[in-house]
């Protein structure tokens, strides 16, 4: 099984060389594989397929005669080894293009920043979910993952309100731009803000909640699956997959949560019917016990923001009289009016 998949990854990664190849010319075979390769059923231990990796040719030569590393191409100095078997797990499109990948593959020179990655080290996977995993996990400070693992599972674990709720409360939802990324953003703006609330047009005015992208596919269920499995398994305690799909469902109550997501593009749905999509999401929290919450100062912040009666009162008046600019235009002239001529009722005439 071993030898399979790094034979199986050297040929994923030069695939233009391997184009008669039974797998490589089958797409559909291909990436059935790549999704079996998830399943914690057939997973190995990530230090046997490092040692096996100590087999693997580690240079070639390009056109111009130079060494270079096989797997990179980048010019290999001596001495010095370029790329693991992470590297080729990554170069070879397993994993897909994400942000964690530029990490681990194109390390800064700098060492200062090394700090900037925000991905937690994949260093102490045990495995090729595992891995998977630590591509979604994002780096936490130490005082936050200190304060997470001493907070317990309480009423602010869960959101309490549906997501146009939090929407009418005047809460504006935003899809992150990283794909492979579980920070979830809540920014709630303080009271100088709130004279301009009320104006559509003035967005930096309103409480912005910025969710990772749910991007549903035919292989969707099947990972998180997985990846959820492989939580309550072995990260009792860091569930921090199993505390994102909880998180999507608790702001799904009706079809009305599920259509305005879509809008927002906090899920995208390849499956065709959204009912499939809402039945999806809210499955895949059933029987799952939640330990400490990643998101649970989000989640306090949140339930705190549509409690608040000043916020829903606001956010109604920008819903009647602001909700676009024309509307917003006619309620100002319309304002204007009533002032004028209220001033012109009280004014005293002259002879």
């Amino acid at each position: 099984m071993h030898v399979f998949i790094m034979e199986f990854f050297l040929r994923l990664k030069d695939q233009d060389q391997h184009k008669d190849d039974y797998v490589m010319s089958k797409p559909w075979l291909k990436d059935g594989i790549c999704l079996d390769l998830i399943l914690l059923e057939n997973q190995l231990p990530i230090h046997v397929l490092n040692e096996l990796y100590e087999f693997v040719p580690k240079e070639k030569e390009n056109p111009q005669g130079e060494k270079v590393c096989s797997i990179c191409s980048i010019k290999k100095e001596t001495g010095k080894e370029c790329c693991t078997f992470l590297d080729l797990a990554c170069k070879c499109g397993f994993f897909e293009p994400c942000p964690v990948c530029k990490c681990v593959c194109n390390p800064p020179k700098n060492p200062k920043s090394e700090n900037e990655c925000k991905h937690t080290p994949t260093k102490n996977a045990k495995h090729l979910t595992d891995l998977r995993r630590c591509f979604y996990i994002p780096k936490l400070p130490d005082s936050e993952s200190e304060s997470e693992s001493d907070s317990d599972s309480g009423s602010d674990s869960f959101i309490t309100y549906s997501a146009t709720k939090l929407h009418d409360s005047g809460i504006s939802f935003k899809a992150a731009r990283e794909r492979y990324s579980l920070d979830v953003n809540f920014k709630n703006h303080s009271c100088i803000f709130w004279l301009f609330s009320f104006i559509t047009c003035f967005k930096i005015t309103k409480a912005l909640l910025q969710i990772p992208k749910l991007i549903i596919e035919d292989g969707t269920e099947r990972e998180l699956r997985n990846l959820i499995a492989l939580e309550q398994c072995h990260y009792p305690d860091h569930s921090h997959i199993c505390n994102y799909v909880s998180l999507i469902d608790d702001l799904i109550e009706t079809k009305e949560d599920v259509d305005f997501l879509l809008d927002e593009k906090i899920i995208v749905n390849h499956l065709g019917s959204n009912d499939e999509a809402e039945k999806l999401v809210n499955s895949l929290c059933k029987e799952l016990v939640m330990g400490p919450g990643l998101f649970q100062n989000q989640i306090k912040e949140l339930n705190a923001h549509y409690e608040n009666p000043f916020n829903r009162t606001m956010a109604t008046l920008r819903s009647v009289y602001f909700k676009d600019l024309w509307r917003g235009s006619a309620t100002i002239v319309g304002l204007a009016v009533l002032a004028f001529t209220f001033v012109n009722f009280f004014r005293p005439t002259h002879k």
